[in-house]
């Protein structure tokens, strides 16, 4: 058997472990079943998830907040994952993340090819790549889906990292 906790104080559920480990040291019986106990901590987890996805939505919302006065501004940014439909970026220093839609990059019509990850120009054969540095500008916010829309700030991408 084995189980973790913190201080009591933080977390009810580790309350609730102290208690419990606390009667079993006395010899004393439970004072939960273990229905009552599997309640409590399905209550607990249902609760800290809902805790950590409100934090999430804040965390996002202050973001969108920080950068409502920056559309337009130029950023150095990391590309951290490829699609067909484009690729995102997380700009340098700020932990924002956005997407800069395939067509969106001037120049040229770009494919997605999946076995390498990378967007490629049809003509120019101009590759975007997972780790790639770039600069980027904010095009759009959308309030309504919390998202960053950057478009291409730069003619050719930067070399990695």
């Amino acid at each position: 058997t084995y189980t973790h906790f913190t201080s009591p104080i933080r977390r009810y559920p580790d309350l609730v472990v102290h208690r419990v480990l606390g009667r079993m040291l006395d010899k004393k019986p439970p004072a939960l079943s273990q229905e009552q106990l599997r309640v409590i901590a399905d209550d607990a987890s249902f609760t800290e998830r809902r805790a950590a996805e409100a934090e999430r939505e804040l965390v996002e919302w202050k973001k969108l907040k920080f950068m409502e006065d920056k559309v337009g501004e130029e950023f150095g940014a990391l590309i951290i994952s490829t699609a067909k439909y484009g690729f995102f970026v997380e700009l340098e220093d700020l932990f924002i993340e956005g997407l800069v839609p395939v067509d969106c990059i001037p120049g040229d019509r770009y494919s997605y090819h999946e076995n390498t990850r990378k967007i490629v120009g049809d003509r120019t054969r101009r590759q975007f790549s997972i780790g790639d540095s770039v600069r980027v500008r904010l095009d759009r916010i959308n309030a309504v889906e919390k998202k960053l829309q950057f478009g291409l700030a730069e003619p050719a991408p930067g070399r990695k990292r």
